[in-house]
């Protein structure tokens, strides 16, 4: 029988199982549960100020002992919430984070109504009363081992009757988890007022879960606070740093120029060629120190609106020429005007930075590919008709989107989240500077943009760039 009939078939039998419920277990007395349980939970609370527990696996662990043995339950299973727990981030299940067993030697009951994850949509009258901060009763029987193909589920008879509550974690923030207790004999003692101490121990536990949400967003903000400190102060090391070198570089070229005049050097002649590796060489190191410059600089000059669909175009030729010969270049631009708002020195460096990757990416006889496309983008900052992630600080509105895809190795899932970060490289020493994407950034966002990669080892890489719409004539 699959999971989701099991509690289909406990919410069905619910209305005339309370009623059986609610009555006491033979030779257990109700005060006496109520005082073990009070003094139990007043030690919780104690115990969850402690430093100790400032962690969810510690915070859960003593809130699933204290629940599980003040309602003498055989099992109790934790489902937490997106804040707290990744698995559980897709928005729509609470995932199970941990469990309580009576009897550890056991191991784990075979048996439970509560599916993993647990989606709450799917089942209103439990979302509403966990919402709202109140216990929901589940119940249902154990199904028996005798079959009969005339069953739709396959199960003749049901054993012992068998209880589950659900107990909330509230806080201010919404409902962070819930604990499902799953019960035989010891579930007909759950009378209103254990139940009520059921729900206290949950909005304790759902205080502490939100002290934790809390520290650890405090925590991701001081990271966060750190990182634009050192990147400022990258920035101002890096441009000091340039302008050193770019008057060392221009006595490098002007006195490179005086001594092959001196020297009277034609095509062929011994010394000539070497002359012209100098000179390359130069005119690169003079790039590198141009994008240093522009790291972290923000500039208005040269902004003018332009069609984009039109610039890929003309800049074709160039790309080709950064991509070389093995790879294959092909442009799709939207049928419809594409006019955007940009610095085209930006436009062209950006351009020819994505390439450069490609060319390293893909190798010989790989493609790369630039198309332009009019999207729109949504209130939550995600392009509409797409499940891909929001693109933060994207507002709402018309955008051309600029793609640049190659067909190449793609980029590993732990490097990913560096790639835009100044000075950090994958080539080899000599191969890159690390500053080829993070200018590209640096780019879309004085553009007023928004930037997104999809990226898979062995399936290649796409840059999603977008740049607001205008509505003014165009200008080239």
């Amino acid at each position: 029988m699959s999971t989701s009939l099991l509690v289909e078939i406990a919410e069905s039998t619910e209305a005339t199982a309370v009623e059986e419920l609610a009555r006491p277990a033979v030779g257990i007395a109700p005060a006496t549960l109520d005082r073990d349980f009070d003094a139990a939970i007043q030690q919780l609370s104690r115990r969850l100020l402690e430093p100790r527990t400032a962690t969810l696996e510690a915070t859960i662990g003593l809130a699933l002992e204290t629940l599980g043995r003040g309602l003498r339950a055989d099992a109790v299973d934790f489902f937490a919430a997106g804040p707290l727990v990744a698995a559980a981030s897709s928005g729509k299940g609470f995932a199970r984070a941990d469990r309580w067993v009576a009897r550890p030697s056991a191991g784990p009951q075979s048996f439970t109504v509560l599916p993993d994850p647990f989606d709450l949509e799917a089942r209103p009258a439990a979302r509403d009363a966990l919402e709202a901060g109140r216990v929901h009763r589940l119940s249902a029987g154990t199904p028996t081992d005798r079959r009969d193909d005339s069953a739709p589920w396959r199960v003749v008879g049901w054993n012992a009757h068998r209880g589950v509550l659900l107990v909330p974690c509230p806080s201010p923030q919404g409902l962070l988890g819930f604990f499902g207790v799953d019960a035989t004999a010891s579930a007909r003692s759950w009378a209103d007022p254990l139940v009520a101490r059921a729900e206290h121990l949950g909005r304790l536990t759902g205080l502490a879960l939100d002290r934790l949400r809390l520290e650890r967003a405090v925590a991701d903000q001081r990271e966060a606070s750190a990182h634009r400190v050192r990147l400022e102060t990258i920035g101002r090391v890096t441009s000091a740093t340039a302008h050193d070198l770019n008057n060392i570089l221009t006595a490098i070229t002007g006195y490179g120029e005086l001594l092959e005049l001196e020297l009277g050097l034609e095509p062929g002649d011994p010394g000539h060629e070497d002359f012209r590796e100098l000179q390359a060489a130069t005119e690169r190191a003079a790039t590198v120190v141009d994008e240093l410059l522009r790291f972290g600089r923000r500039r208005t000059d040269g902004v003018l609106t332009l069609d984009l669909g039109d610039t890929l175009e003309s800049l074709s030729s160039m790309i080709g020429q950064v991509l070389g010969r093995e790879v294959a270049l092909t442009i799709e631009r939207d049928p419809r005007a594409t006019p955007v708002r940009l610095e085209r020195a930006g436009l062209e460096s950006a351009l020819l930075n994505l390439a450069a990757n490609a060319r390293a990416a893909v190798g010989e006889g790989g493609r790369f590919a630039l198309s332009s496309q009019i999207v729109r983008v949504d209130a939550a900052g995600r392009e509409e008709g797409s499940d891909a992630d929001p693109i933060p600080g994207l507002a709402s509105g018309a955008y051309v989107r600029l793609t640049a895809r190659d067909d190449g190795a793609g980029i590993p899932a732990d490097v990913l989240p560096r790639v835009f970060e100044p000075f950090f490289t994958t080539k080899a020493a000599g191969e890159g500077t690390g500053l080829g994407l993070p200018s590209v950034a640096e780019f879309v966002k004085r553009a007023k943009g928004g930037l997104r990669v999809e990226s898979a080892e062995g399936e290649g890489t796409a840059f999603h760039l977008y740049f607001p719409l205008e509505d003014e004539p165009v200008r080239v």
